[in-house]
């Protein structure tokens, strides 16, 4: 079934913001090389604009309550997980890279989807693509002249935190009825708290944010603006998204549209993969686009039952 009209705006929308935020995030710790502070400014400035524009009645959305907050559970907290391993691995290696490391994850969610979301599992040519995807992935590490194991390690722990993140995510989204604005607002007033406190205990950011600057200040400040707003639109389009599509086709949608990031890296600075690294990445991301969402059980259950209906009744007229 083709998607509506409300899936492919949500889906396009989080791939524009997706290719882009990737490159404009490695942008932003290269001007201002403070992970936490930088995602401090971004989580707290969308809580602060969403609230701001909520409270003069352009988008509906309510302040915080407890028994939201409670029903919201840890999503928050392992998105700031999720996000501060995405920002380190930047930090210590290229665009590339990162992308590869997203690419190996869709076949551990399709098996998640299937275990706690009642999902099929991928049927063999969606597998096989997935695999082609993971081969490229391992083509592109055994190429990667710039091996950090500082970016390794992180990429490890995002890995871990970011299959959660997928699936609870998902679930919250499904049990807990809020509206969009109002995820974008929980999710980034939680978890821009904590950040903002790591980010002065460990970094302390005001200094960091009055004279922790590289190149020149106007530009480094302009790309750190330009950080919130798009991690703002992300935000909300990423939820939508996931309200669309099942855990294992986000993660898949997050992974194609990557491309563009390639593109965009490879031509603003010399901080990308090699041409060897570059044709293994080609391959990741064929594969990864070529996967295909398997249907939820219930789903299949009853359009088996609807076939064998169908062919029982082309039978009777037969007789």
């Amino acid at each position: 079934m083709a998607p509506g009209g409300s899936t492919v705006f949500a889906v396009a929308g989080f791939m524009t913001c997706s290719s882009m935020m990737l490159v404009i995030n490695k942008l932003a710790v290269h001007v201002l090389p403070y992970p936490m502070t930088v995602l401090a400014l971004q989580l707290c400035s969308c809580a602060i604009g969403v609230r701001f524009v909520g409270l003069l009645g352009f988008i509906q959305m309510e302040g915080l309550r407890l028994e939201k907050v409670l029903q919201f559970g840890i999503t928050p907290i392992a998105f700031l997980a999720t996000l501060f391993a995405n920002i380190k691995i930047l930090q210590y290696t290229n665009v590339e890279t990162f992308i590869m490391i997203r690419n190996a994850t869709p076949l551990a969610t399709s098996v998640l989807d299937w275990i706690f979301m009642g999902r099929m599992l991928p049927d063999s040519h969606s597998v096989l693509m997935l695999v082609f995807s993971l081969g490229g992935a391992a083509g592109y590490v055994s190429a990667d002249n710039g091996f950090d194991m500082r970016a390794y390690s992180w990429a490890i722990g995002w890995l871990l935190i970011f299959l959660f993140d997928q699936i609870y995510i998902k679930h919250i989204i499904s049990t807990v009825q809020m509206g969009n604005w109002d995820r974008v607002y929980y999710n980034n007033a939680i978890s821009g708290f904590f950040a903002l406190i790591y980010a002065c205990v460990y970094e302390n950011a005001l200094a960091r944010v009055h004279d922790g600057w590289v190149g020149d200040l106007p530009f480094g400040i302009a790309i750190v603006v330009v950080s919130c707003a798009m991690g703002t639109a992300m935000s909300y389009f990423a939820f939508l998204a996931r309200d669309a599509l099942s855990a294992t086709s986000f993660t898949v949608v997050g992974n194609v549209c990557k491309v563009l990031s390639v593109l965009v890296n490879f031509f603003i600075w010399d901080k990308h993969a090699s041409s060897t690294g570059l044709g293994w990445l080609a391959l990741v991301i064929v594969g990864a686009g070529m996967y295909k969402q398997a249907p939820l059980r219930s789903q299949a259950s009853d359009e088996k039952t609807k076939l064998l209906g169908d062919e029982k009744t082309k039978l009777l007229v037969k007789t």
